[in-house]
């Protein structure tokens, strides 16, 4: 909505809940977290404390530790909370994309170890932490990340790391967008689909490896 409040999201956020409100609307808020994963401060506590005790008429959530999580830290109602599991994911499945297949698109041995770190890619998802971690492992293998990230500060440190500190294994990284297409070849080529959280309480890339 463009309602003439310049580059103000809260405002615009509060002021869409306000009208709808007025004009005799329920909203149903769907809560993927409680609070962000890297905004966890008290001044984001109290605006979504407004948004799921006044702003909302239900919340959504996708798994009954959340619930419970709303309902102990911000005094939600259960019974305006409605569980939904996360719905899982059906990737694009080629008879033709084999292992060997993806393997020869990528450029990777079919002898290689293969490990994919997949999806946003964001602080607390913790690719800095597997990056370094790895180094200590004794097989030898190749890592595929595949991500975008929102954050350049962070994307330069994940690339820093792979530049600057002589890992002792195989990186092959694109900080961008995956097609479907070659969504299909990582997850084809893998052997191992690393999710390496600091926080998080559900993950859509499980769902899509388990696919």
């Amino acid at each position: 909505y463009d309602l003439g409040v310049g580059n103000h999201p809260l405002l615009r956020c509060f002021l869409v809940y306000c009208i709808t409100r007025i004009i005799g609307k329920k909203i149903i808020s769907t809560v993927h977290n409680i609070v962000p994963h890297d905004g966890d401060s008290l001044r984001n506590r109290v605006i979504f404390f407004v948004i799921y005790r006044f702003a909302s008429n239900y919340l959504v959530v996708h798994g009954k530790a959340l619930k419970e999580r709303l309902i102990k830290e911000f005094g939600v109602s259960d019974k305006k909370i409605i569980v939904v599991p996360l719905g899982s994911f059906h990737p694009l499945d080629s008879p033709a994309i084999t292992k060997g297949i993806a393997r020869k698109n990528l450029g990777i041995d079919d002898d290689e170890f293969v490990l994919l770190s997949f999806g946003l890619q964001r602080y607390y998802k913790g690719t800095h932490f597997l990056l370094k971690a790895l180094s200590d492992y004794s097989r030898r293998f190749r890592l595929l990340i595949r991500g975008k990230t929102w954050d350049d500060a962070y994307c330069e440190m994940l690339k820093n790391i792979i530049k600057e500190n002589n890992l002792s294994y195989k990186v092959d990284s694109a900080f961008t967008y995956a097609t479907d297409q070659e969504m299909e070849l990582v997850f084809k080529a893998a052997d191992i689909v690393v999710l390496p959280y600091f926080e998080g309480s559900q993950s859509a890339v499980k769902l899509m490896a388990y696919s």
